[in-house]
């Protein structure tokens, strides 16, 4: 059974692959493109990945001058998972993934807070860090 299972998970997996790879070669690379353009193009939904939703409970707050986007449990909190959003320091925002840090909020218990980090190459190496290290601080 377990390896009927298995072999499954492979088969979905390698076909999910292939239809990423199918999508991927209809769509420019991200490198050609102006930062600006790809950022406004994920935001609208385009490419690869689905539109985000935008929470009206999510809220911004201010941690020692970088902004985060805060999602909070049902309940008494139990601690924090600081979010440090993906898209090689170039892309992305902390605002983008607020129904998946809904879900892990109110699974966990924790505040879910993601950091809005300055973003490559308006800042360079090492300002997005220097942003996610002031954060969690």
């Amino acid at each position: 059974m377990l390896q009927t299972v298995s072999d499954e998970v492979a088969r979905e997996a390698i076909a999910h692959a292939a239809e990423l790879e199918a999508l991927l070669a209809t769509q420019p690379s991200l490198h050609t493109l102006p930062p600006a353009l790809v950022r406004a193009g994920r935001r609208a939904g385009k490419g690869i990945f689905r539109a985000p939703v935008f929470l009206d409970e999510a809220a911004w707050i201010d941690a020692d001058g970088v902004k985060l986007r805060v999602l909070r449990p049902p309940g008494e909190p139990r601690g924090v998972y600081l979010h440090i959003h993906g898209g090689g320091w170039m892309l992305g925002g902390a605002d983008m993934q607020d129904a998946d840090l809904r879900a892990l909020a109110a699974a966990t218990g924790l505040v879910a807070a993601s950091v809005e980090y300055r973003l490559a190459p308006e800042h360079p190496y090492p300002a997005a860090i220097d942003d996610c290290e002031r954060a969690a601080r």
